[in-house]
């Protein structure tokens, strides 16, 4: 297929879709046995209609947190493969930037120091996952 951020993308994406499918359906299943369900069906709604109302609002809060630390370790995978040597595009990625710049840490440290920087902000936000589950699950709001 070549060697292309296209690929690279497709290809991690494509590693990812079994977790996110096994994560999606322990929540649904967790949910489709819960009270609210059960009212819900007791109310005569019809089943897209809890599915698409009350389990999949109730499931995503968890692929959420999920995507929001997949895209930290994507962004981390691609730059260590770029790091070694085994990047798609070399000229461009902060992993080959910082290969490069590293011998010169003692004379020129931004070379190193700034690419390492922009991985570290760039993934920094991943961490606040399981902040990101308290504030979008439903059942923790007041």
């Amino acid at each position: 297929f070549g060697a292309n951020t296209l690929n690279l993308i497709v290809a991690l994406s494509i590693s990812n879709v079994p977790v996110y499918a096994r994560t999606m359906r322990a929540q649904v299943m967790m949910a489709a046995n819960s009270e609210f369900v059960e009212a819900a069906r007791s109310c005569g709604r019809h089943e897209w209609q809890i599915l698409v109302l009350h389990i999949i609002p109730n499931s995503l809060a968890q692929i959420i947190v999920r995507a929001s630390v997949s895209i930290g370790i994507a962004v981390l995978s691609n730059n260590s493969l770029s790091y070694l040597g085994l990047g798609v595009e070399p000229h461009i990625e902060w992993g080959n930037i910082l290969k490069v710049g590293s011998p010169y840490l003692e004379t020129n440290p931004y070379l190193a120091i700034y690419p390492g920087l922009f991985i570290i902000v760039w993934c920094w936000p991943s961490t606040l996952g399981d902040g990101l589950r308290d504030a979008l699950d439903p059942k923790i709001k007041l």
